[in-house]
């Protein structure tokens, strides 16, 4: 699965637009464009472990719904 995941950042980042676009994202979000290139051996670095010791941090009942509705007021 992990080399999946990281085959298809490296198949999105391949031509120049979709390259332009990962950079800006995490120039935006994180302030380090060059996360793309780090960004497979990140995925790769992640153990089944991790994943488990994650989702045992999270709580069921701390989510949230949001419903738009198109012309209503605010």
């Amino acid at each position: 699965m992990q080399a999946r995941i990281a085959s298809g950042l490296l198949r999105e980042a391949d031509d120049a637009l979709g390259r332009a676009l990962a950079m800006a994202t995490f120039e935006l979000h994180r302030g380090r464009p060059e996360l793309i290139n780090e960004l497979p051996a990140l995925v790769g670095a992640v153990t089944s472990d991790g994943v488990q010791a994650a989702a045992a941090g999270l709580r069921a009942q701390g989510r949230a719904v949001l419903e738009l509705h198109a012309g209503a007021a605010s």
